[in-house]
């Protein structure tokens, strides 16, 4: 996954070398792993383009639908990325059967010229039957790395 992550960035690179850069984070724990990370235009409100990444959830109150998920552009709700951190809050809601959702935001600060280090916090919520009143909600939080260019 992660040479799909950095030849993404390097093919986006190659139409304008100062034109863009790239994004990749990182984490892996015993509540998750997760990679993924896309082309970033430089200029002020450079758009993240190209973004795609995996997220794979260990534990185990998530429902099947929620634990593998492939990461797209859409999955990119906000993003806030400098010279000082690197902020990522990606969202994905099921679109078929009873509602649920998965939320994972990426808060990190800069360690060097090109590392990020912080902190995420994933939030799953569920409606497990019809019956419910209330969805079921699961959080982690753990260690992250992200990586710029």
């Amino acid at each position: 996954m992660r040479a799909v992550l950095i030849l993404t960035v390097l093919l986006a690179g190659l139409t304008s070398a100062h034109a863009t850069g790239g994004v990749s984070c990182q984490a892996q724990d015993g509540s998750l792993k997760f990679e993924a990370g896309g082309a970033l235009g430089r200029s002020v409100g450079g758009s993240l383009m190209n973004f795609t990444g995996e997220l794979k959830v260990s534990l185990k109150a998530v429902p099947d639908d929620f634990r593998e998920l492939k990461l797209l552009d859409a999955d990119v709700s906000q993003r806030w990325i400098d010279d000082k951190e690197v902020r990522l809050h990606l969202h994905r809601e099921r679109t078929q059967g009873r509602f649920g959702y998965v939320d994972l935001v990426i808060l990190t600060k800069r360690v060097d010229e090109r590392r990020y280090a912080g902190r995420y916090v994933l939030s799953i919520s569920n409606i497990e039957s019809d019956a419910a009143t209330e969805a079921k909600a699961v959080k982690a939080r753990g260690k992250v790395t992200c990586d710029t260019e």
